[in-house]
């Protein structure tokens, strides 16, 4: 049984990863970068042709160009490589790996195929073998920053979260702009209880993008470090950026109750609750601050549960 990728790997990062051994701007490129001199290999033309399909998101027909090649050559790198990334843009991840592993028949030191041979074993619940081929790759080239993210996740899936740090850490090296790896890095950290290397992944992140998500980290990991004000600052903005988040809300609203606000709590609660009814902690927190205000008896249909 498979399932989609894991990492919610885009057709457009896999071209770009494919970029590492696909140049684009011709078909000779490609030719003596794979095959070495001969651009009359009609095999290796229909391999390019397939690639070039999947370049146009069609992997149909990329599989009918590649195994026209596979005629030719059975054990064409090109083709197989292909092959494999046609039948993983397909969700058959099956025999995307096999395609792999006949391409590392051909070239056992094959980036590409070691990266897709990783990236499809994931998606079929193997991540120790797809951890042994990610490795891999990134001993063939210890600078391809996505592959260390996908691996920080499977690091994660087994129970490695040490191993998983060591992996963001590596990608941010060579990455800095990767939005992603400094949002999961600074969840590591917070699940470490590492809560200033934590703001400060949250921090960079939002340097590169002004997210709801991240001001809502940033404000939690705040609340463990006692600062309510700094926290309010940042459930205010997560709020603003995006006004359908219910435990952002919430927490604003507790924040401002703790601070002895209940006045400027209340609306900040029945907006969560509006949003999500079963939100029971907003409900109580609610209650506490009509008690506190005076207003515990306003009726408020918006907030009575179902």
């Amino acid at each position: 049984m498979t399932t989609a990728l894991p990492f919610q790997l885009s057709w457009e990062t896999l071209l770009a990863l494919a970029g590492l051994e696909f140049p684009r701007d011709s078909m000779v490129d490609v030719l003596q970068q794979f095959e070495g001199p001969g651009g009359q290999n009609e095999g290796l033309i229909h391999a390019v042709h397939g690639f070039r399909q999947l370049q146009a998101g069609k992997p149909d027909e990329a599989l009918v160009a590649t195994a026209r090649a596979l005629e030719f050559d059975p054990s064409s790198l090109v083709a197989n490589i292909v092959a494999a990334a046609a039948y993983g843009m397909r969700s058959n991840f099956e025999a995307a790996v096999a395609s792999c592993e006949k391409a590392l028949e051909t070239k056992p030191d094959s980036l590409m195929g070691r990266l897709l041979l990783g990236l499809y074993l994931s998606s079929m619940h193997r991540p120790q073998d797809a951890i042994a081929a990610l490795e891999e790759a990134l001993r063939l080239n210890p600078q391809v920053g996505p592959a260390y993210y996908f691996l920080a996740r499977l690091h994660l899936t087994v129970g490695a979260p040490d191993r998983a740090i060591d992996a963001l850490e590596k990608a941010l090296k060579i990455n800095p702009l990767s939005l992603a790896a400094r949002v999961q890095l600074g969840d590591l950290y917070r699940h470490r209880g590492k809560n200033k290397a934590a703001l400060a992944q949250y921090r960079g992140a939002l340097q590169l993008d002004q997210t709801a998500t991240t001001h809502h980290r940033i404000g939690e990991v705040l609340e463990l470090e006692g600062d309510r004000e700094g926290a309010i600052e940042a459930y205010r903005e997560a709020t603003r950026i995006d006004e359908r988040l219910p435990h952002s809300e919430y927490r604003l609203g507790a924040c401002l109750l703790e601070l002895g606000r209940p006045e400027e709590a209340i609306p900040r609660l029945e907006k969560a609750l509006e949003l999500a009814p079963p939100l029971d902690e907003a409900r109580e927190a609610l209650e506490r601050a009509r008690k506190a205000s005076g207003t515990d008896g306003a009726a408020d249909a918006t907030v009575a549960p179902d």
